[in-house]
């Protein structure tokens, strides 16, 4: 028989019947403590004749273990190969063990609870190589299965290989993780263990998820040959166990061998009292001799005495109780076949078998005794876990039960409170009811009266919702303010020297108190320069910078760019200078119509309303005819924003903006200004009275309202008018002299509103002064090739249009200047800030005509 056979031998000898007789079965238990590995080996029934063995190295996972089955199946045996299997598994025992939860080492555990633990995980191995031997069954392919335990995988197929003499292994290479196709060697510590140190008459196949990974041949030398297990690895028992075992004769037996640990326990006290006497090995080798000399039936009958007698002065010099010590002996699956007519002379002598086979059947009741009682420890231990299971449920239900009592109670004292607190809330309600009864007459008593102030009531909100439609109205007619901050460009004070010829005195064309503004080229463009003296650097130069950086109006000088190195503010250029140099007439210049007077002063009254209604609530602070610059066309734009001020607050107009040393020129500022130091909208309303007057006398501004008041009480305004405007229509002239000096009024409180009063006074003179002053525009372009028509220049460039187009708000403007505008995202007008009912653009042909005409014409 075949090495690698799965079968369990039993020694089978007359001279062992006395002892089975006795009833001794601890040597079935201890049989397999003797040897170093403990291994469990089943077999299937196997047919005769002779079967090529290739052995197969599988794990506790069966999902990985399958595909290396399945590949071996398929390439290593077969229906119609005469090839077995044998599925090997290497059980490594764990040294820590779980119980009720926790991990405990193997070696401080009890042997009962160690026994019962290694009981169970030999039940699941048993179930795992069940499921293997069924997929071979499946394939239709016999199969054994052996188990064994090592501390290694490796070392444990090595041995293996040794013992049994395997020639042919498959075996996995690496988990299924670690699998690639550019796999050419085994990865895992244990395929490269047995790769290194099996022995090389052994053929290893390594595979790797269902794919062979790479092939160990067989060496030449012993290949083939089965070699002995390694002598120096046994005790002098187990070398006189093997003596034994090739004189008896060896007995098939299908059930799965596993011996308790009680059991192995009393066969090491055994094992180590016979090993202990040298002489008693040598009477056990002795009869070995005796045994090995027997060579016929009838021999067996009278060695039998022989046989027992020698074996009791063994056992009674070693301790042996009984011969049935070596009954389910193996070591290492090293196991030796008795030729086949040699065993079925000894199966002739039925009486010894029967006597074997009940030393058998006793040493079977002991292992289920054994069973049982382990068994009932794990159900006791079961019952322990439940029991302590429940005892932590307990103690998790009495915490909620009394946070639950907790939560009641103060639950219950909240509700106690809340009901005294609503019998504190009746009472109150009591008292309260009994003195509203007691007022009940007198209110009855003031109700004549309280009809009486309800209509005086309903009045003033009828005048108040009039007066709030008024300020609507009001307020969608007035500029609002930019979308967004307007980005500026800096330039570096070298740029600035370059632009003004290192601020040549020949380009100065200003001096205050802020700064000496110089005219200059940057980018061939005439920009003026304001430099803004140290003593300003901080608080003029960054307060101008963030008021001209956050409103944006037609009427208000373009900042263009700054200077952070040097302070300095750079403006667009105006060619007609200031409205100061205009009315003093400075290098003989033409002095103004008084229709341009009166568009110049609507402007700058837009331009106020704009600032002082805006969302920032900007107040100028400086109005003065020096600070009114004149472009090309004579339009009106306020500069020099220098003492502007923003509004931390911008839901009320009479914000008060305290400055404690204030600013400006003192002809045109605001008396209680200058008291108090406290600037409001209504500053700029006095400051703007006095521009008015000067534009309709052309004199100072210093006791100038004095003599237009008393001028007109006495009825003689028209010889203060400034003749060189030419003629003056007298009464508007007279309405608007009116509305100035009462924007010159020492009290705040008595001066007009721009918005509502002053505005519309300028704006009945304007209609009377559109036709002169389209009548004169015309005329000062024959009279003056170079001068351009205002309307001739676009709102927003400042530039003669070439593609005019009308907007929503009925402005014309050059059509991509003001598609600029609405793609930049504003939806109001460039020129009232008013909201756009639609953003369509209609060409003006007509104008378009014009202008190339007039082009033509200058050429």
């Amino acid at each position: 028989m075949a090495m690698a056979s799965s079968s369990m031998e039993i020694a089978h000898t007359p001279g062992l019947e006395r002892r089975l007789r006795r009833g001794d079965t601890s040597a079935a238990a201890a049989a397999e403590e003797a040897a170093p590995p403990r291994e469990v080996v089943v077999e299937e029934e196997e047919e005769e004749g002779e079967e090529e063995k290739v052995y197969v190295a599988v794990g506790k996972d069966v999902k990985e273990g399958k595909a290396t089955l399945v590949w071996a199946i398929e390439n290593m045996a077969g229906p119609k190969k005469v090839v077995a299997l044998v599925l090997v598994h290497v059980h490594c025992p764990p040294k820590m063990i779980s119980i009720m939860g926790c991990r405990f080492p193997a070696s401080k555990l009890k042997e009962q609870e160690v026994t019962a633990h290694r009981k169970l995980e030999m039940s699941s191995i048993y179930k795992t190589m069940n499921a293997y031997l069924n997929i071979c069954s499946s394939k239709k392919v016999r199969a054994e299965k052996v188990v064994i335990e090592r501390d290694d995988v490796g070392e444990g197929l090595v041995e293996i290989v040794a013992d049994r003499g395997i020639t042919k292994l498959v075996m996995g290479a690496a988990s299924e993780k670690q699998y690639s196709r550019k796999m050419k060697m085994p990865k895992s510590k244990k395929a490269l263990n047995v790769q290194r140190h099996a022995r090389p008459s052994c053929a290893i196949w390594f595979v790797c998820k269902g794919n062979l990974i790479c092939t160990r041949e067989a060496g030449k030398q012993g290949f083939g040959m089965m070699q002995p297990p390694i002598a120096s690895q046994r005790s002098g028992f187990s070398r006189l166990e093997d003596q034994l075992f090739v004189a008896l004769p060896l007995v098939r037996h299908k059930s799965l061998t596993w011996t308790p640990k009680p059991m192995q326990e009393i066969w090491k006290e055994r094992k180590s009292s016979l090993t202990s006497d040298s002489n008693g090995e040598t009477k056990a080798v002795t009869l070995l001799h005796e045994v090995s000399n027997v060579s016929t039936p009838s021999s067996w009958s009278s060695a039998e005495d022989s046989i027992s007698d020698r074996w009791d002065d063994i056992s009674s010099s070693n301790g042996l109780k009984s011969s049935s010590e070596y009954v389910q002996r193996k070591e290492d699956d090293h196991q030796v076949v008795c030729p086949p007519h040699q065993l079925e002379k000894d199966l002739t002598n039925h009486k010894l078998y029967e006597k074997l086979r009940s030393a058998l059947e006793e040493a079977e009741k002991l292992k289920r005794e054994v069973y049982e009682e382990t068994c009932r420890r794990q159900r006791a231990e079961r019952d322990l876990y439940e029991a302590m299971q429940k005892v932590k449920a307990s103690d998790v239900l009495h915490i909620k039960e009394m946070k639950q009592k907790k939560e009641m109670e103060e639950k219950l004292t909240r509700e106690m409170v809340e009901a005294e607190k609503l019998r504190k809330q009746r009472d109150e309600a009591l008292d309260e009811l009994q003195n509203e009864h007691e007022n009940k007459i007198a209110l009855e008593h003031q109700s004549i009266h309280l009809e009486l102030r309800i209509e005086e009531l309903l009045l003033q909100r009828d005048d108040a919702v009039r007066e709030a439609e008024e300020l609507r109205k009001q307020k969608r007619e007035q500029t609002a303010t930019t979308q967004g901050t307007v980005n500026v460009v800096e330039f570096s004070y070298s740029e600035l020297q370059q632009a003004t010829n290192d601020f040549d005195n020949s380009l100065k064309i200003g001096e205050g108190g802020y700064g000496t503004v110089y005219k200059g080229f940057l980018h061939h463009t005439a920009v003026a320069i304001k430099i803004l003296n140290p003593p300003t650097l901080h608080s003029q130069f960054y307060e101008e910078v963030n008021v001209l950086n956050k409103v944006r109006h037609p009427n208000l000088v373009t900042l263009i760019g700054v200077c952070m190195e040097f302070p300095a503010l750079v403006y667009e250029f105006m060619p007609n200078g200031s409205l100061e140099d205009r009315l003093i007439c400075t290098n003989n210049t033409k002095p103004l119509t008084w229709q341009h007077r009166v568009r110049i002063m609507s402007e700058i009254c837009s331009t106020l309303i704009f600032l002082h209604s805006s969302n920032l609530n900007v107040v100028h602070g400086d109005l003065k005819p020096a600070n009114i610059l004149l472009d090309a066309n004579y339009v009106a734009k306020i500069g020099d924003s220098g003492i502007s001020r923003l509004s931390d607050q911008c839901n009320e107009k009479t914000t008060l903006y305290n400055k404690t040393h204030p600013k400006g020129t003192f002809a045109y500022m605001d008396p209680e200004y200058i008291i108090t130091g406290n600037l409001t909208p209504q500053s700029d309303v006095y400051s703007f009275g006095l521009v008015i007057l000067r534009l309709l006398t052309g004199r100072s501004a210093f006791g100038l309202a004095r003599d237009v008041g008393e001028a007109m009480g006495k009825g003689s305004l028209q010889a203060l008018l400034d003749r060189s405007a030419g003629d003056w229509p007298f009464l508007q002239a007279e309405n608007l002299a009116q509305v100035s000096l009462r924007c010159c009024e020492i009290k705040r409180k008595n001066r007009p509103n721009l918005a509502s009063e002053v505005s519309k006074v300028l704006e009945a003179m304007m209609k009377s002064a559109s036709l002169g002053l389209a009548s004169l525009s015309f005329r000062s372009v024959s009279e003056d090739g170079r001068g351009i028509p205002s309307y001739f220049i676009c709102p927003i460039l400042q530039e003669i249009m070439r593609d005019p187009v009308i907007a929503a708000d009925g402005f014309t403007y050059e059509g991509e200047a003001i598609l600029g505008w609405l793609e930049s995202g504003h939806l109001t007008s460039p020129m009232t800030n008013l909201k756009l009912r639609h953003s369509e653009l209609i060409p003006n042909h007509a104008l378009r005509s014009a202008i190339q005409e007039w082009l033509q014409q200058q050429e």
